[in-house]
């Protein structure tokens, strides 16, 4: 595959997408304008389009801390709207690093919102965003910093629906959501 590159999906992607500099950045998804979304920015999360890397930015100017990466980008959709997640750095007190988190984003025409629609200090602490079909929708989680406590989200119209209990089928404990099209059909792992 001479000219392209590819990622760790297995996907490939002309090579004049991507500036030189991109090679070992993650890219995630990519639309039919061709703008392509990942990893790979100066806060993270990364929108490459005509070779250029827009860095998206980051939902707090604060610094990380640890192991906290920023922010990441996983989905585009049609209209240029990308979604994801950033980690939200921890308030540093007298007892330790307080109320770190990661939440989700919408970041669309050169504005990162948060998504996350809970109090800072309370559980779930953390949300992402994974996909986003061609009307907005956007398609997610929410998690305890324990990672417990996982919940299938989506938000849509400024609101979050937990879809995890919207069907009462007791063989399903736990779902994963992976993506959504542009009818609002769901998929996900169980």
């Amino acid at each position: 595959l001479a000219g392209r590159i590819i990622d760790d999906n297995n996907l490939a992607y002309p090579r004049h997408l991507l500036p030189e500099q991109a090679r070992g950045w993650v890219t995630t998804d990519i639309n039919s304008s061709l703008q392509v979304v990942g990893v790979g920015g100066p806060n993270g999360a990364c929108l490459w389009q005509d070779g250029l890397c827009v860095d998206l930015g980051r939902l707090s100017s604060a610094p990380l801390t640890g192991s906290q990466q920023g922010s990441i980008a996983y989905a585009i959709n049609e209209s240029g709207q990308v979604v994801g997640c950033c980690d939200i750095p921890c308030e540093q007190t007298v007892d330790g690093c307080l109320n770190r988190g990661r939440h989700a984003f919408l970041w669309a025409n050169g504005v990162m919102t948060d998504l996350h629609p809970y109090p800072r200090d309370t559980e779930p602490r953390f949300s992402t965003a994974i996909d986003i079909n061609a009307d907005g929708t956007v398609l997610g989680w929410t998690e305890n910093s324990d990672a417990s406590n996982r919940h299938a989200v989506m938000w849509t119209n400024g609101s979050m629906i937990d879809i995890t209990n919207l069907y009462d089928i007791p063989e399903i404990q736990y779902f994963f959501p992976v993506a959504i099209n542009d009818a609002g059909v769901i998929v996900g792992n169980s």
